[in-house]
């Protein structure tokens, strides 16, 4: 461990789709963070308008990492926990993620972003040790949910799976004392006191390239936060989904802007062992199943029905429990 105390600090943002990294990865770039790939997309479009602000090698990396193990960034948090032990020619992967780490940080410190980052956290730890610093994104389940409808087309309970189950594995491969949480809600209507915190938890921890003061909150775009979610759900939504991930959300302190992840997080993953991924998918699978079946009498074509992403994710869901011989756990 002591050999990694003077390279460059990793600063991870994570958090699933629409949840808020990106707007969290732009104000911690304004800081002086940049990998030195140079590759960082600041172009935005109609859900993202101020900017993706991720590295596209980062990305191409982890969606080849996914595919390799055949799946995608939708069905990804389907992936038992221990899933980097199955990775087909694991030293070539490594070597791969340790030279991209390379590259990035041939300036310093730096900070990455990508929701996928979320499942394949399990293995830039492993590249990472010792230097990896985690910041997870959290936004209200309903309101990640309700965006993902919009701009994907997927059922609302198929998107408070992907929340829970995305969240579950980043808490799982974080580690103690290395992980934060950042409410997005929170960091969007208090900019100044969630920025600060953040800012002084980075300087803390031993990143020495962050400009002095944690400017830039001022520029946060509190349109990103249009409406409060519902208190329920839509009534067709499995009880499951909603019920997991409402009580992994408020475990995560959402009335705190910023929440060190300490003792707290052996805690979490602790509740993760005990209620994910176990029966939780099998049966939003099926739920989501009579939906799909529902659409396909509806729809005009099969054809329109077998590109829909949430077939390849109950396909996923059948695959997994036909190779699992036991619950898995976190490591």
């Amino acid at each position: 461990m002591a050999s990694h105390r003077s390279e460059p600090k990793a600063v991870l943002i994570v958090g699933p789709h629409r949840s808020g990294t990106s707007a969290t990865s732009a104000l911690v770039h304004g800081w002086g963070l940049e990998p030195a790939t140079g590759d960082v997309d600041r172009t935005g479009d109609r859900f993202n308008r101020r900017g993706l602000w991720e590295a596209r090698s980062l990305v191409e990396l982890n969606d080849a990492l996914l595919a390799s193990v055949g799946v995608s960034w939708s069905t990804a948090p389907l992936l038992e926990w221990q899933w980097p032990a199955r990775l087909p020619d694991r030293l070539a992967w490594q070597k791969r993620c340790e030279e991209l780490a390379a590259r990035a940080g041939a300036a310093g410190d730096w900070v990455w972003k990508d929701p996928r980052l979320c499942v394949t956290l399990a293995v830039w730890r492993a590249v990472l040790a010792g230097r990896l610093l985690v910041v997870v994104v959290v936004r209200h389940p309903l309101a990640t949910a309700l965006s993902l409808a919009r701009r994907n087309r997927f059922p609302v309970g198929f998107g408070l799976a992907i929340w829970t189950l995305s969240v579950a594995h980043a808490l799982c491969a974080a580690s103690p004392g290395a992980c934060c949480a950042v409410h997005f809600e929170q960091l969007v209507a208090r900019p100044q006191a969630a920025a600060t915190a953040l800012h002084h938890w980075l300087a803390n921890h031993g990143v020495t390239r962050l400009r002095r003061e944690a400017a830039g909150w001022e520029s946060l775009d509190r349109s990103l936060i249009t409406s409060s979610p519902p208190d329920e759900p839509p009534g067709d939504v499995l009880p499951v989904c909603w019920d997991l991930a409402w009580q992994l959300y408020r475990s995560l302190q959402p009335e705190r802007a910023f929440v060190p992840m300490d003792e707290q997080l052996e805690q979490l993953v602790s509740w993760c062992e005990r209620h994910l991924p176990g029966p939780f998918p099998a049966a939003v699978a099926e739920a989501l199943e009579r939906q799909v079946t529902d659409l396909a009498a509806k729809a005009e074509g099969y054809e329109i029905l077998t590109r829909h992403p949430v077939l390849r994710w109950l396909r996923a869901v059948r695959r997994m429990f036909r190779r699992r011989d036991h619950a898995p756990s976190c490591q």
